[in-house]
């Protein structure tokens, strides 16, 4: 499935949207960026809760897309 955002297009790779594109779609702010995400005691929480619920959540980790 293809993915635009406004004039945005949007790789997928093994049914993964690739979160550099997402983050140019919505504006491309710096504070906003991905690698910033990634590096939050909050976002580690978060996956780590994920990881451990019973629930069927696929966490991944960074995945080159290139």
């Amino acid at each position: 499935m293809k993915l635009t955002i406004g004039s945005k297009s949007i790789k997928m790779k093994d049914g993964l949207y690739c979160l550099n594109d997402l983050h140019k779609a919505s504006g491309g702010e710096k504070k906003n960026g991905p690698s910033y995400f990634i590096s939050l005691d909050s976002t580690a929480n978060l996956t780590n809760e994920i990881m451990e619920s019973d629930t069927e959540i696929s966490v991944s980790y960074i995945i080159n897309l290139t």
